[in-house]
């Protein structure tokens, strides 16, 4: 019941709610889930040092981290800049036979992406098993921060021929990426494909990306016009 509740004030933005209910009780009392809730609340609220230093107590009570723990505490190594402290959740993840696990190869392709390391996550891409959505989305996206587009636009192809769908955040990622290469074409079918074949309603953002792409290449007047179609929409 804790657990949840920490989740939902976390969720709501107050997470010192959350934390007065996490402290309430005597460390020994909290089980797996509790611990998890508020490493997870601290870093959707940016507090990455409390993250951090609560997963220590964590240890130190003899509490076994989870998929659910890392998948948690990764994605505070970004703000904190340090790939070196996300090397260690990473070696302490394959220890523990965690690194197999979608929900921990996602957050491991995205702190790597993030951190400027790209072949790292690559590697972590290959090795990852059990491959959803979100994996995917994460290595294109992470392509696409880095300036490698063709990959990026391989892999979404790649994507569909194993049957994954992809959802509106990997067409972001992938017109995005079309974007600063140029790729108008490309982009184009791909935005089509959004709405004939998976049957996903623009967003803002994808048209801001087709905007911005055909934009790049001196296409204005079409740019002025998926813009307008924004402004009926």
């Amino acid at each position: 019941m804790e657990s949840y509740l920490i989740d939902m004030y976390a969720k709501s933005g107050l997470i010192r709610a959350s934390q007065q209910i996490f402290e309430r009780n005597n460390t020994g009392d909290r089980d797996q889930a509790t611990w998890n809730a508020m490493i997870a609340g601290y870093t959707q609220n940016g507090l990455v040092e409390e993250a951090f230093i609560t997963f220590r107590q964590m240890l130190e009570q003899n509490v076994t981290p989870n998929v659910v723990t890392i998948a948690s505490v990764l994605p505070a190594c970004n703000p904190m800049g340090s790939i070196e402290l996300g090397k260690q959740l990473h070696g302490f993840s394959i220890r523990h036979l965690l690194d197999p696990n979608v929900f921990v190869g996602s957050a491991l392709v995205d702190m790597y992406s993030k951190s400027g390391s790209i072949s790292y996550a690559e590697n972590v891409f290959a090795q990852t098993s059990e491959k959803n959505p979100v994996t995917y989305t994460t290595m294109i996206l992470g392509y696409g921060q880095h300036g490698m587009s063709e990959r990026a636009l391989s892999l979404f192809h790649k994507m569909q021929e194993c049957d994954i769908e992809p959802d509106a955040v990997a067409f972001v990622a992938v017109l995005s990426a079309c974007s600063y290469a140029g790729l108008v074409d490309e982009g184009l079918q791909i935005f089509e494909l959004m709405e004939s074949k998976y049957k996903i309603q623009p967003s803002t953002e994808h048209y801001c990306c087709v905007a911005d792409m055909l934009g790049r290449v001196g296409r204005v007047v079409e740019a002025y016009e998926f813009v307008q179609k924004l402004e009926v929409a």
